[in-house]
């Protein structure tokens, strides 16, 4: 239950930084009560956690270090460390900012990022060639740009292409497939439609790579993971129960039947009503046209 009340709390203190940045004088003071509540709440769940860290089987003979420098445990220092140095020196909504990153203790239940860093370990000799080639494509394209456009007769494309160093700015939006300038020379079109060709490899091979290592994780994992049937209740592993889950499916899916069929094109059809209800409801004059309906 305390898990679940640090848990809310964390919540809360995301909710209150949103809502401070837009309440009264009144209701910034009682959101600020709220996040150095939690704060204490905080501050005492982790000088506890850090006294039993013996107790834990898995640093049991590594000792308090070991399990403070943990991910989980470096996510509470940033936020509560800060956040007191902070309420002492300038006392506002800024400390409130440092609370922010306890919602980074919902990773002890998705394990995210955990699993995120295995990928890019697994694949960092490959992401790091095509990153470094990535980079000397950046400074190449930004270098033709900028003998191309720096005495372009249109002030602002001679603005963001006076400098090398300028032109990288435009030039990385050109390779993440954003085009916010239209004003090129005719040498510069030509280079900024290569670009959008190397934009999509060099997007391209990153994206599959890491996608390529997330399959490759999943998989190992579920075939690592026990047999989930071997655990199943024998008492909802009958046929009564079989049958009647066999014939919800098949009917939310639209199999074995007329009315399952009609039931999933009643479905779709209400889908398709309610994105062009919405859709007609953006026209001026039509705003509350069929939200009876809808």
């Amino acid at each position: 239950h305390f898990e679940l009340f640090v848990d809310a709390l964390i919540i809360g203190c995301v909710l209150a930084f949103m809502f401070d940045t837009v309440a009264d004088e009144k209701s910034h003071t009682l959101l600020g009560c709220f996040q150095f509540f939690s704060f204490v709440v905080f501050a005492i769940e982790f000088f506890l956690r850090m006294y039993s860290a013996g107790e834990n089987p898995m640093y049991k003979d590594r000792g308090v270090m070991t399990y403070a420098s943990s991910f989980l445990n470096i996510v509470d220092m940033v936020a509560i460390f800060p956040y007191f140095v902070g309420l002492a020196l300038t006392p506002g909504t800024g400390p409130g900012a440092f609370l922010l990153f306890k919602i980074f203790h919902f990773e002890k239940y998705s394990k995210a990022f955990t699993t995120f860093d295995d990928v890019l370990r697994e694949n960092m000799g490959v992401l790091a060639v095509t990153g470094f080639s990535a980079m000397l494509l950046w400074i190449l394209f930004a270098s033709m740009l900028y003998y191309t456009e720096r005495d372009s007769l249109d002030e602002e494309m001679a603005m963001y292409y006076k400098t090398i160093p300028d032109a990288m700015w435009i030039t990385l939006l050109n390779l993440s497939g954003e085009c916010p300038l239209a004003h090129y020379s005719s040498i510069g079109k030509v280079i900024v439609g290569i670009i959008g060709l190397f934009a999509t490899a060099v997007f391209g091979v990153p994206i599959g790579i890491l996608g390529a290592g997330f399959e490759e994780l999943v998989t190992s994992e579920y075939e690592d993971s026990p047999d989930e049937d071997a655990n199943v209740d024998p008492a909802l592993d009958g046929p009564s129960f079989r049958s009647v889950q066999t014939a919800c499916y098949q009917f939310v899916n639209g199999i074995g039947s007329k009315a399952a069929t009609a039931f999933e094109l009643s479905i779709y059809f209400l889908i398709g009503a309610t994105v062009s209800i919405g859709v007609l409801q953006t026209v001026p004059g039509y705003e509350d046209t069929f939200s009876a309906v809808e």
